[in-house]
């Protein structure tokens, strides 16, 4: 899914919400970047008409961070641990040992390539989501068809429904949390930005923390004298 986010195929993203909420949720509704669960009081209860909350969920990644995308890299190819020479198996030479791959979810930040931000971030059931919200996870496409993800991939099988196609796609990944099961996740919205406008705006947080660190220290001040 890589290659889908440089070609700007893929804006969207989906995490299962862990812990999931009990059963008897009815939603989640969001409250300054956090998510309060609602659900329907017993009708013996004290509340037989009213949504009660409970419980607030804090998404991992907020509107407007900045995330790296991690890769499967290896560096024996080169024999030398530089992000000048690493060897990224998106984009490797087909002569690379597949052996010596190192996990995505083990690569440091600073051998990142390619860095997101996050533009919206919603709280929902998996199968809310619409058709336009599935092709924009990325799904190969093909003519107006899109791919199945259940058939091998020497002889991929095409539909042309979307929710289908990611269905499938979903299902071959989340195998403990399946289409079937409608869990709550986080959507994530997401548009890809280069190396440069990162540092840009690493710079920028980091002078208005020093500014909010300025300000106080002059109120502080301010106080000690009056």
């Amino acid at each position: 899914m890589i290659q889908a986010i440089i070609e700007g195929r893929k804006t969207q993203t989906r995490r299962v919400i862990k812990p999931q909420p009990s059963h008897d949720c009815n939603a989640l509704v969001e409250k300054s970047g956090t998510w309060n669960m609602l659900w329907n009081k017993n009708p013996q209860g004290r509340f037989p008409h009213g949504l009660i909350e409970c419980c607030e969920l804090k998404p991992h990644y907020q509107v407007g961070e900045i995330v790296c995308i991690k890769e499967a890299m290896c560096f024996e190819c080169y024999g030398e641990a530089s992000p000048q020479l690493a060897c990224y198996k998106e984009t490797h030479n087909k002569d690379c040992d597949s052996a010596f791959w190192h996990s995505p979810f083990f690569m440091p930040e600073k051998y990142a390539r390619y860095f997101i931000t996050i533009t919206d971030v919603r709280a929902e059931r998996l199968q809310n989501m619409s058709e336009p919200d599935a092709v924009a996870e990325g799904i190969a496409e093909w003519q107006g068809m899109f791919r199945e993800y259940d058939k091998p991939d020497d002889n991929p099988g095409w539909t042309r429904n979307p929710i289908r196609s990611f269905r499938t796609l979903w299902n071959s990944i989340n195998k403990n949390y399946p289409w079937e099961s409608n869990p709550f996740v986080w959507a994530y919205s997401f548009c890809l930005i280069d190396k440069q406008e990162r540092v840009a705006k690493e710079i920028e947080d980091h002078e208005l923390r020093k500014g909010e660190r300025l300000s106080r220290r002059k109120r502080k001040g301010w106080r000690r004298i009056y």
